[in-house]
Parts: structure tokens; C-alpha cells; sequence
């Protein structure tokens, strides 16, 4: 099976120990998986089973799958020998949700630049040359934050920071058109099974939402008995409070007809 990586850019060759990184499974073997890294240019790195899940692993194709992408924690590495030793169990709930975003808005990043190169008829290479990789220097490694700050200050903020007034004023532009005001979004599978005779009305009952808890949220169908939300508000306490409400509201209804409701966070 081929692996279709889309590599990020990075100012560092390597990932240093305790950084966590977006991996894409690319092989799976009885005590390994092995991972492509995303932001480090198809370097390579390997989860062996006991650094899967805090649980027995008896058969690793159940817990990772050829193609998925993971967020891991880098626990070695070896340039020498072409080796980042991973682990996804040492990866907390809030340090995924905050990786995923990164990893997302760099992403954004990339594509901005990318119009900012347009407009100054420029490739996306000398854009990164010119001007991205200087303020990827200034915060921290990341592009995205430069264009939160010109959405904020705009182009002078730029200046300010060295870039070429051209520039500044391209990607302010661009901030301008493209970024939104923040907003925290989150992506869970609900999962909704029963074997009652009125199976189908407890389900549709079980994703009416009320008052508050309608508004900011997308379901999607996905394939049985598995619902998409994507659930928006002003900061992460204010999502997970309404996805637990959503999930409550959904279990007290499926529970009423012999079934059960779940929720797992989808994957990236």
C-alpha cells in the first residue's frame, strides 16, 4: 500500500528528544510500526509495541493502520543511523489537540504564503526564502503566527520584524482575506447503536440538539452506526462542554431504547 505524505516545512533537520511530531504510519510489523515524519523532510521513525498504547498490544494492526497519521512524542534520535525512536502512548489528550492544531494552521500557513508568492509574482520557494523561513525564525519555527500577528497589526508588524515591506504587505493582505477571528473546532465520531424496533426514530432523537448546543455544530453521516460532528466555539473548554452535553443528551436517549452512544475523537 502507498503512503501519500505531504511534507511540512521545518528550520531543523531533526526533531530533538521530547519534541512531539505528526507521523504518518507507513509499515506495520508484529513489534513496530514504522512512521514517515511530516515536518522533517520523509525522515523516518519507529513505534515499537511497547510505546503503542498503555495497554496490552497483542496485535498491533488494532491500534495503528498503514496510511493514518499520529501525533507522537520523539523519545531518541539518531542521525547517524537515520533513527527517531517514537512513542504514542507518552501523548496526552491536550498535547494531541494542540499538535493537530499546529500541525493544521501550518498548513494554512503554507497555502497563504503560497497567494502572498502570487501576488508578488514569486514561486513558493522564494517566498520561503525571501521571507517565510525569517519568520518562521521569529516564532518559535512557525509560519502561522506571523499571519495571526499582521491580521492583528498588520503589515508594520511585519517591518518591524525584518521582512521586506513588499512582503510584509503581501502577507498582511492575505491575513486580512483568509483568517478568521479565533475560533477553537473539533472534529468526533458519535456513534449511535441499538437493536430496538424503533431503532432509527431513537437515533434521530438522540442528535436533536436544543437551545445553545444547535448552534456551532455540523453533523454528518458518515456510514452506520458512525455520525461526524464538528463542533466550533470560542475556546476548548467551551467545545468539550458542549460535545460532553451532546454525548449525555445521546446516551440518556439511546440507553431509554437498549442501545448505547459513544464519542472518539477522529483521527487526523
Amino acid at each position: 500500500m502507498s503512503v501519500r505524505v505531504i511534507f511540512m516545512r521545518a528550520l531543523k533537520e531533526w526533531p530533538d528528544p521530547e519534541d512531539y511530531v505528526i507521523c504518518t504510519i507507513s509499515e506495520l510489523n508484529p513489534n513496530s510500526a514504522v512512521a514517515v515524519l511530516d515536518e522533517y523532510n520523509g525522515k523516518r521513525g519507529m513505534v515499537h509495541v511497547s510505546e503503542v498504547a498503555n495497554t496490552m498490544v497483542r496485535d498491533i494492526r488494532r491500534f495503528v493502520k498503514v496510511g493514518e497519521k499520529e501525533v507522537a512524542k520523539v523519545l531518541f534520535v539518531d542521525p547517524q543511523r537515520g533513527y527517531v525512536g517514537l512513542s504514542l502512548k507518552r501523548v496526552k489528550p491536550s498535547i494531541r489537540r494542540e499538535k493537530i492544531l499546529e500541525f493544521k494552521n501550518e498548513k494554512k500557513a503554507d497555502k497563504f504564503l503560497n497567494f502572498a508568492a502570487k501576488a508578488m509574482k514569486k514561486d513558493l520557494k522564494q517566498a520561503y526564502d525571501e521571507a517565510g523561513y525569517a519568520l518562521m525564525e521569529k516564532y518559535n519555527g512557525l509560519l502561522y503566527p506571523a499571519f495571526e500577528r499582521a491580521k492583528a497589526e498588520g503589515k508594520d508588524a511585519l517591518i518591524k520584524d525584518g521582512i521586506n515591506p513588499g512582503w510584509a504587505a503581501a502577507i498582511a493582505e492575505v491575513a486580512e482575506k483568509n483568517i478568521k477571528e479565533k475560533e477553537v473546532v473539533k472534529d468526533v465520531i458519535l456513534s449511535l447503536s441499538t437493536f430496538a424496533p424503533d431503532g432509527v426514530d431513537a437515533i434521530k432523537k438522540s442528535l436533536e440538539l436544543k437551545g445553545n448546543d444547535s448552534k456551532g455544530v455540523e453533523v454528518k453521516y458518515i456510514s452506520a452506526p458512525k455520525f461526524k460532528l464538528k463542533v466550533v466555539g470560542s475556546d476548548y473548554p467551551e467545545v468539550e462542554s458542549k460535545i460532553a452535553r451532546i454525548l449525555k443528551n445521546a446516551e440518556d436517549v439511546m440507553k431509554k431504547h437498549g442501545g448505547e452512544a459513544k464519542i472518539e475523537e477522529e483521527k487526523l
